[in-house]
């Protein structure tokens, strides 16, 4: 009787110890459920494919844990990763989202477009789009609209990138600020619309960011990004997807 009491008193002592290595064993992704392809494909409540799948699994299997996607709506990502509730969140960029976050090196380039409907008159400078109905994500962040254009910056906004797309596409919105993978990706699938780039808002290389709530060790993880790039398998991840 006495050894098995000494025996559960050490799997108590025990227990706290084991525990955060067990946790790190499951590293968790933000997927923000606002994206559509080539970032993400969701399907029946889970990520089912798109980049941020393949560059969450690929990073998982360089730190030797599994990768697990915690969906989320774009508005809402900012303070879940602040409050540790995952680890990382990818294809993200410091004043996109508000927090104090380790951030890793820029990985995934695109750019911001005014894209245009075809029978839409095209502006020539930011300052022509004031009062004019410009499609946007909800929860998405703009800010050179925002500081050029202030108060008459007249957003309509969509639920995820796919539907903003095709609002413009129906002539329900004559602009539309999108990323350019995902606008070539439409146009992939869509090409009797006809929608046309305006111009280029902003070239960019999107990053992660780190939860400093996560058991994540900073470090490690940071090599392992180094690691994907180096080797040449994160060109190998971006090049299906013409990134």
């Amino acid at each position: 009787m006495r050894l098995l009491v000494h025996a559960r008193l050490i799997l108590m002592l025990l227990l706290p110890l084991t525990l955060p290595t067990a946790q790190a064993r499951e590293l968790v992704f933000l997927a923000p459920t606002n994206h559509s392809e080539p970032l993400a494909r969701f399907e029946r409540g889970q990520l089912k494919s798109g980049l941020l799948k393949d560059l969450g699994d690929a990073l998982a299997r360089r730190t030797g844990q599994n990768a697990r996607f915690l969906l989320l709506p774009s508005k809402r990502v900012g303070a879940a990763l602040a409050a540790g509730q995952a680890d990382l969140l990818c294809y993200v960029m410091p004043g996109w989202i508000e927090g104090d976050f380790h951030w890793f090196e820029a990985l995934i380039p695109d750019a911001g477009l005014l894209v245009a409907h075809p029978k839409a008159d095209l502006p020539a400078r930011l300052g022509d789009l004031r009062g004019r109905r410009i499609g946007t994500v909800l929860g998405y962040h703009y800010p050179e609209l925002e500081t050029e254009l202030g108060s008459e910056f007249a957003r309509l906004d969509a639920r995820d990138t796919g539907s903003n797309l095709d609002r413009l596409a129906a002539g329900q919105t004559d602009l539309a600020f999108v990323e350019r993978s995902a606008f070539l990706a439409y146009q992939r699938r869509h090409p009797q619309a006809g929608l046309k780039q305006a111009w280029v808002v902003r070239e960019f290389s999107a990053g992660c960011a780190l939860s400093k709530l996560s058991a994540q060790n900073p470090d490690k993880i940071r090599q392992a990004f180094q690691a994907l790039r180096s080797s040449g398998e994160l060109a190998r991840l971006l090049a299906p997807y013409g990134l």
